[in-house]
């Protein structure tokens, strides 16, 4: 704190040497809220340190730019704002950007980049209201390339603030941290200031020199809060339920800049509503895509094992009709595998549940890698799985089945080594050990339990099984 107060008083004393009260201020407070963000910077770590240090770069080369003769915003004014310092102060913006960018894409609140295109459209809408506001003045306005140059850091502020607050509102303003509300402050502050010098109004030099430094304090005081401790708990999980005036909101701003251009068409307003109605048409296909994602998550999470990504009952109930059907049909051949994992009880309890959960999502990963395309792999429960393989014979389901119990114990040894855990597997095939769905799964399961009435870590199928006159103890 004592050196925030120094360099507050050097940048003060600084800057009076170089010309008026008013340039003073400006050193002074950019330079204090570039400390401040270095501070901030300093007691974090990871992407929030880099944003800090981002801010810090761009309000201390605010700071620095107005030493330069002809980077003072009343030379604006009187027509002395070179180019160079313009684009100076555009390139000032890119930090900026990039810290909110950073912001934007660790706490949005939705999937994609709808928030983005959301944010542009808002920003279009609102700069297209102050454009027609501006011109509506008898004053005539220079449309060269300075002025253009000039005109974009208030419309990049702009768009980071909508960026953010677009956040906040999603989420809910009360559990938002106070840092996050001081910066779309400041933003918001730097834009309007930015504002004021193109509307050319007699007071432009001493408001929007009064709006820098008002901004530069509220980020400065944003850096100060590095201790607070508010999580992202704030921000997670809500992406997938966003409330139903956002989904409207951007259609509502993207018609209002057309309707605006109706009203008034000039060149500006004229390519605002093209921007506005290509923008609008990226969102609309971006909003079904989305959708189309959400749909097809939800359809597999309906059919697929949350644990190890296999197959549940559920689709194994739904697609094995179908399968000896087409067998039955086509007069080919119908295998399926049973297997499960000896000893896997020992590993939950000498490892843990993590461990075991772990265990199997290996186990689905190598058998999965080592099927045909056309396999389907079924978890059943527990360690229990079920391989389906259309058109395969006996002895082609038996090769495939000892590759499995190969690979199986090659990730029990790496995944959970020393529990001796292994995998014993059971074969029944169509049409020659069964006709019907139910007695095919169920003549692959006996099999498999006199895989391991035989010591474990066998294949067994089922042919040899009812041969040897093996049957399953009543339990």
């Amino acid at each position: 704190m004592l050196l925030s107060i120094l360099v507050f008083g050097v940048s003060g004393v600084g800057g009076a040497l170089v010309g008026g009260a008013l340039t003073s201020l400006w050193v002074a407070l950019h330079a204090g809220a570039a400390l401040a963000a270095v501070a901030a910077s300093w007691h974090t770590r990871g992407l929030a340190r880099l944003v800090w240090a981002l801010f810090a770069a761009a309000q201390a080369g605010r700071a620095l730019l107005q030493w330069a003769p002809e980077a003072g915003i009343s030379s604006l004014a009187e027509g002395t704002h070179s180019t160079g310092i313009a684009v100076a102060f555009l390139v000032l913006s890119a930090p900026t950007g990039i810290a909110v960018l950073i912001i934007y894409r660790r706490l949005r609140p939705e999937r994609g980049w709808q928030g983005v295109l959301d944010g542009a459209i808002a920003v279009l809408c609102l700069a297209a209201a102050a454009w027609a506001l501006l011109t509506s003045a008898d004053r005539p306005m220079d449309r060269d390339l300075l002025y253009l140059i000039v005109g974009l850091p208030p419309f990049l502020d702009l768009l980071c603030a909508v960026a953010l607050t677009w956040v906040i509102a999603r989420h809910g303003m009360r559990s938002a941290p106070g840092w996050l509300r001081a910066i779309v402050v400041g933003l918001l502050i730097q834009a309007a200031a930015g504002m004021v010098v193109l509307s050319g109004a007699p007071w432009t030099p001493e408001a929007a020199r009064a709006g820098f430094a008002a901004a530069a304090i509220v980020l400065g005081a944003a850096a100060l809060r590095r201790r607070e401790t508010t999580g992202r708990a704030w921000a997670e999980g809500l992406h997938d339920a966003p409330p139903a005036w956002s989904e409207r909101l951007p259609y509502i701003l993207g018609s209002a800049v057309v309707l605006m251009s109706v009203a008034r068409p000039d060149f500006e307003m004229r390519l605002a509503a093209a921007m506005a109605a290509f923008l609008v048409a990226i969102r609309a296909i971006s909003a079904v895509a989305v959708r189309q994602g959400l749909i097809g998550e939800r359809d597999r999470l309906l059919i697929a094992d949350p644990l190890t990504g296999a197959y549940n009952r559920r689709h194994l109930a739904e697609y094995a009709p179908r399968v000896l059907a087409h067998a039955q049909r086509s007069g080919e051949p119908l295998s399926v595998v049973a297997f499960d994992l000896d000893r896997f009880k020992h590993v939950n309890d000498v490892l843990g549940h993590d461990a075991g959960d772990r265990l199997l999502m290996e186990v689905a990963r190598v058998v999965t890698a080592a099927l045909r395309a056309s396999d389907v792999l079924v978890r059943l429960g527990g360690d229990e799985f079920l391989v389906v393989c259309p058109g395969t014979p006996g002895e082609g389901a038996a090769t495939l089945a000892e590759r499995l119990r190969s690979v199986i114990c090659q990730a029990a040894g790496t995944s959970a080594p020393g529990t001796g855990v292994s995998a014993s597997l059971g074969i029944s095939t169509y049409p020659t050990d069964a006709s019907e769905l139910d007695e095919l799964l169920r003549r692959a399961d006996e099999a498999l339990y006199a895989a391991k009435a035989a010591g474990r870590n066998a294949v067994h199928r089922w042919e040899e099984v009812a041969a040897a006159g093996w049957r399953q103890p009543v339990q």
